[in-house]
């Protein structure tokens, strides 16, 4: 999450740009998650995309390197006690 905060700050605004798309869809998903579950005033969006973006890659990121190193058949199995 860290490491991505150097890529998504305000001091570099030609990365945003080059994002494109891809920040635009995050930007929306947190803006509806926000109307929908705020408790109180909402500021996703626009104004945390700084904040939000880092989350969404280092998830995505970590997801990644947990199927690399477990594969897609070890994941896809149940747990035992969980229904």
């Amino acid at each position: 999450h860290e490491l991505y905060h150097s890529l998504f700050s305000k001091k570099c605004p030609d990365l945003h740009e080059l994002y494109g798309q891809r920040g635009e869809c995050i930007m929306k998903h947190f803006q509806k998650s926000c109307s929908k579950f705020a408790i109180g005033a909402c500021a996703s969006g626009y104004n945390t995309f700084n904040e939000d973006t880092p989350d969404v890659e280092s998830n995505r990121l970590a997801y990644s390197i947990f199927r690399d190193l477990y594969g897609s058949q070890q994941t896809n199995n149940e747990i035992d006690g969980l229904d």
